[in-house]
C-alpha cells in the first residue's frame, strides 16, 4: 500500500516526528512530503494520504491552510492527522480534522504530540519543554501508530475502517487561537542588525509569507509578516531580532534530546 504524508515544519520538530512515524508504521510504503517546497503531486496514487504541521498560536499556521484550502476535493480518501506542540496544542487538531472532513477526507486516526517548544518567547522564560516527549507522551504516540497501523490492515484487506473521533480534551477545546494581530503584538517589530548580517539570504528563504526581501540586506514587509518566527530562529548571526527579544531563545533545529527519543 502507497500513502504520502505531507507535512509543514518551522523547526524541524514535525519534520523529525514525520521520519520517526515513517519507520514505524509497518502497512504502509509512506512518502514524506514538505508542502513548503514541492509541488502538489497526485493523490489519486496514493490509497492513504497524512497530513502533519506545528502547531500557530493554538491552531494551524496560516501556510498550511492555504495549502489545504488548494487541494482537490476527495470522496471519503482515508487519513491521518497529528500536529506537534510545546506549550499549548490548542485547537490545532481540531482544525486540522475539520477542514480534511471539508476536503472530503475521511480521517482514520489523529494525535497531538508533544515536542520541545520552539517558541522564542516561551524559551526564553524556561517554559521549553526540554524533557519532552515524557515517557507517557511517547507511548500514546507509539499506540496512535499501533492503531493506525491496525486500521491501514483492514483497509488493504478491502474493508473500509472506522472513522475516527478526534479528541482535544476541554482545556484546549477552551482556548481560543491567537488572531494574526495578537500574534504579531507578542513578538513585536522585526528589525535587522546590519553590523552582523552577512546577506546569507536565509531569512528569505525561511519565510513563507514573503515578508523578507534581499536588498542586499533584508528589507521586511510588516504587513506580509505573519509572526512565525522562522527568520528569527533560523539566522545564524542572529541578526534578525525584534524590539522585545535579541540574541537568545533561538531555536533553529530539533534539540539532542529530542533527536535521540526520536531515533529509529
Amino acid at each position: 500500500m502507497k500513502g504520502i504524508l505531507f507535512y509543514h515544519s518551522n523547526s524541524g520538530n514535525t519534520r523529525l516526528t514525520s521520519e520517526y512515524l515513517q519507520h514505524q508504521l509497518e502497512n504502509i510504503e509512506l512518502t514524506l512530503h514538505d508542502v513548503a517546497t514541492t509541488s502538489l503531486p497526485d493523490l489519486d496514487q496514493f490509497t492513504v494520504v497524512g497530513f502533519a504541521t506545528w502547531t500557530y498560536f493554538l491552531g494551524l499556521p496560516p501556510f498550511f491552510q492555504q495549502f489545504l484550502n488548494k487541494l482537490p476535493q476527495q470522496a471519503g480518501k482515508p487519513t491521518f492527522a497529528f500536529n506537534t506542540f510545546g506549550m499549548m496544542s490548542g485547537q490545532a487538531l481540531k482544525q486540522l480534522a475539520n477542514q480534511l472532513h471539508e476536503k472530503g477526507f475521511t480521517v482514520l486516526a489523529s494525535h497531538s504530540f508533544h515536542t520541545p517548544e520552539s517558541y522564542p518567547p516561551y524559551i526564553i522564560k524556561e517554559w521549553d519543554s526540554v524533557d519532552a516527549p515524557e515517557p507517557k507522551e511517547l507511548e500514546a504516540f507509539h499506540q496512535f501508530v499501533a492503531e493506525l497501523d491496525e486500521k491501514l490492515t483492514v483497509l488493504n484487506n478491502g474493508t473500509p475502517p472506522a472513522k475516527a473521533k478526534v479528541k482535544i480534551g476541554l482545556f484546549n477545546h477552551l482556548m481560543r487561537p491567537y488572531s494574526l494581530e495578537k500574534a504579531r503584538k507578542q513578538m513585536g517589530t522585526l528589525l535587522v542588525d546590519e553590523g552582523g548580517c552577512t546577506e546569507c539570504g536565509i531569512c528569505q528563504d525561511v519565510c513563507l509569507y514573503h515578508a523578507i526581501d534581499m536588498n542586499p540586506m533584508p528589507v521586511i514587509n510588516a504587513d506580509n509578516c505573519h509572526a512565525c518566527w522562522a527568520c528569527f530562529n533560523h539566522c545564524p548571526e542572529q541578526a534578525i531580532f525584534t524590539e522585545k527579544i535579541r540574541g537568545e531563545g533561538q531555536y533553529p533545529e530539533p534539540i539532542t534530546q529530542f533527536v535521540e527519543k526520536l531515533s529509529c
